[in-house]
C-alpha cells in the first residue's frame, strides 16, 4: 500500500480566510501544525492523513515539509514523492493544481535541492541519478552520473553557473562539472588533507564559499573554485547559506558564522518560538504543535 495519503482542502474555511482581516506582521505565515522533530530543514508531523485547513498542514510522522527559497512548500513521502502543496500563485488563489513527481525505479530520494526554486534538482544517490525539474515538477531531464565517469558520488549542489559541485569520495575531491560533465573546478584529495577517507553527507554552494557536511558531521569550507579553506571547530548538523553567511544546526540550536575573524554565534530565537528550518528568505517556527514561516531576519 502506497505510504503517502490523499489530500483534503477544506475549500470553505479557505474562502473565510481570504476575507478575514490579518495583521500585517503575520500575513506571510504559513503553518504547519502536528507533533515533530527537526530534520534537516524538515518538520515531522503525527502519523495522519495530509490535509490542508487554510494554511495548516498535517502530514504522516515519516514524511517531511520543504520550504525553498520563496517560500513554497512541499510534502516528501517515505516513498520517494515529492508534492507541492503550497506555490506562490496559491497566494493569489490563481494556482490550485498539486503538482507531483515520483520515480521509483530510481529507487531511495537522497537530497533535494531548492536553491533554483523553478529547476528543483533531486539527487538519487544508490543510482548516481541527478533529475530536474521544472516549475510544475515535470522531468525536465535525467542524468546518470556514471555517464560522466564519476562512480562515486555522495553529495551534489547546484553550482552557481548552472553546473553542479559534485563530491567524488574515490577521488576524494570536490568537483565543480556543467550540465555535461565537463570538470571546472576541483579541489585536492582530502584525503591528504586530512589522513583518512573523507564522505560527504550534504553540500551547499553560494557564489562565495561552499560548505560540506560530512557523514561525521564535520563541517569543512571551500572558496568559490573549489579550494578547500578551513574547518569549522564547531560541528553540525542541518547545513544552509544563507545570505552571506553559513547557518548550522549543532547542540539542539543555530549558530551562525560570517568569516574567519568572527566568533561562531547562535541565532536569537524569539521568546516562545522554537527555530526550526532557515531557508534563504525564510524560517520555519515552531510553537508547541504548530509551524509558521515569517521572513528572515539574518
Amino acid at each position: 500500500m502506497r505510504l503517502y495519503q490523499t489530500y483534503l482542502f477544506l475549500a470553505s474555511l479557505a474562502v473565510i480566510a481570504c476575507t478575514a482581516p490579518r495583521e500585517a506582521s503575520s500575513s506571510d505565515s504559513d503553518e504547519v501544525r502536528g507533533s515533530t522533530r527537526t530534520r534537516e530543514t524538515l518538520a515531522k508531523t503525527p502519523h495522519v492523513k495530509l490535509k490542508r485547513d487554510r494554511d495548516t498542514f498535517i502530514i504522516d510522522s515519516r514524511d517531511t515539509m520543504l520550504l525553498d527559497a520563496i517560500g513554497q512548500l512541499y510534502h516528501w513521502s517515505i516513498d520517494n514523492q515529492i508534492e507541492k502543496v503550497y506555490s506562490v500563485n496559491q497566494l493569489g488563489q490563481t494556482d490550485t493544481t498539486r503538482y507531483r513527481y515520483h520515480n521509483p525505479r530510481l529507487g531511495r530520494l537522497t537530497s533535494v535541492d531548492f536553491t533554483n526554486p523553478i529547476r528543483p534538482l533531486l539527487f538519487y544517490e544508490d543510482a548516481q541519478t541527478v533529475i530536474l525539474l521544472n516549475r510544475n515538477l515535470v522531468e525536465f531531464r535525467s542524468i546518470n552520473l556514471l555517464d560522466f565517469g564519476f562512480p562515486a558520488i555522495d553529495a551534489i549542489a547546484y553550482a552557481t553557473n548552472e553546473g553542479f559541485w559534485i563530491y567524488n569520495s574515490n577521488a576524494q575531491k570536490l568537483i565543480q562539472i556543467d550540465r555535461n560533465g565537463t570538470v571546472l573546478f576541483e579541489s585536492t584529495e582530502l584525503s591528504r588533507v586530512f589522513n583518512q577517507a573523507i564522505r560527504a553527507e550534504q553540500l551547499v554552494a553560494n557564489t562565495q564559499q561552499i560548505a560540506m557536511r560530512t557523514q561525521k558531521n564535520r563541517l569543512l569550507l571551500f572558496g568559490p573554485f573549489g579550494g578547500y579553506r578551513s574547518e569549522l571547530l564547531k560541528g553540525g548538523t542541518s547545513l544552509h547559506l544563507v545570505k552571506d553567511r553559513l547557518v548550522f544546526y549543532e547542540g539542539e540550536r543555530w549558530w551562525t558564522y560570517l568569516g574567519p575573524q568572527i566568533p561562531i554565534e547562535p541565532v536569537l530565537e524569539k521568546k516562545g518560538k522554537e527555530l526550526v528550518s532557515i531557508r534563504a528568505e525564510f524560517t520555519l517556527y515552531r510553537r508547541g504543535n504548530r509551524y509558521w514561516r515569517e521572513t528572515t531576519n539574518l
